[in-house]
């Protein structure tokens, strides 16, 4: 497969992504599901730099949460995003493995929130609307092993509280804390038949929200893909995602709920497809993806839409 073609598929799949945070500290957490799982997804390309931007929009529902501190009723939330990775992909090598560093940065365009959203212990029905720069995430460790139709790469990152939070407010691109992510991705591709399975696996450690004394509990995710690539200008395939907080929450809660009781999880599937659009000498790879939540608890559930484009340098 061409460098091009490579470099349209696999643009920093393995790595995370910004996170818009909107969900409150029990609905949501750095962690976007469906922004991790694409294709060739433990593959690293030629050495060089890669630029991917995803737009996308999603639809949620959440149930009584924690927000800044509160105990809320239901909520919908609707948000319209854009996302910039770039990727450093090297010939050197560190424990026998190829190293690599990205950057993910997140812009909200535009997103609201309505429902039983909540400002003081009483209560009130009321909208948010927002807009701003997320939280930053930087990976830089990124380690790849080869073998064959095998492919493994080692993951160490964080996400930065870079952006915005208000305690006062329902709605914030912040979740203002810290998270480590330590993780991998693995992926078997077999280029003569163009098949692939493909699995990204990471532990999420989060410190406390210093302006609401609440931690969200540890938390695991699985992101997998299983794909067929039908020529080198066409792949299509069926990716989804599991989620699950491994810990329960940690902090006081104004209202009846309890943070100790909050173990969220999640999982859903959907359609991805992708294409190589010939430029000049070289390709620009375009993907479309749709994700939809089969069940959810203590979290947000909805649709998530995606459209890609990435290129490499």
């Amino acid at each position: 497969m061409r460098k091009p073609a490579i470099a349209a598929i696999m643009a920093a799949g393995v790595v995370g992504g910004g996170s818009p945070a909107f969900a409150g500290e029990g609905g949501g957490s750095h962690y976007v599901p469906g922004t991790q799982g694409e294709f060739l997804l433990g593959v690293f390309g030629p050495a060089g730099v890669y630029l991917r931007n995803d737009t996308w929009f999603y639809d949620y529902d959440v149930g009584a949460h924690v927000r800044n501190g509160l105990a809320v009723g239901s909520a919908n939330q609707q948000a319209w995003l854009n996302t910039t990775r770039l990727s450093w992909l090297t010939d050197t090598e560190v424990f026998g493995a190829r190293y690599g560093a990205s950057v993910v940065l997140t812009y909200v365009l535009d997103a609201d929130i309505s429902g039983q959203v909540v400002t003081d212990p009483g209560g009130f029905t009321r909208g948010r609307s927002i807009s701003g720069f997320a939280d930053l995430y930087v990976a830089p460790v990124l380690l790849n092993w080869s073998q064959d139709k095998h492919h493994f790469t080692f993951k160490l990152g964080a996400y930065a509280p870079t952006g915005s939070f208000d305690p006062d407010k329902a709605l914030n691109t912040s979740r203002n804390y810290w998270t480590a992510e330590i993780g991998g991705a693995y992926s078997w591709f077999n280029p003569q038949s163009g098949f692939e399975v493909s699995a990204n696996f990471g532990y999420l450690h989060n410190w406390e929200n210093p302006d609401t004394d609440y931690r969200t509990g540890e938390e695991v995710h699985l992101d997998w893909t299983v794909a067929q690539h039908v020529s080198k200008s066409f792949t299509a395939g069926i990716s989804g995602y599991f989620y699950s907080q491994v810990e329960a929450d940690e902090g006081n809660v104004v209202g009846p709920l309890d943070a100790s009781d909050i173990k969220a999880w999640s999982y859903g599937l959907g359609p991805v497809a992708q294409w190589n659009v010939p430029v000049g000498g070289t390709s620009i790879g375009v993907t479309a993806k749709a994700l939809f939540d089969i069940d959810a608890k203590d979290r947000l559930s909805g649709n998530l839409y995606m459209l890609s484009l990435s290129y490499a340098f």
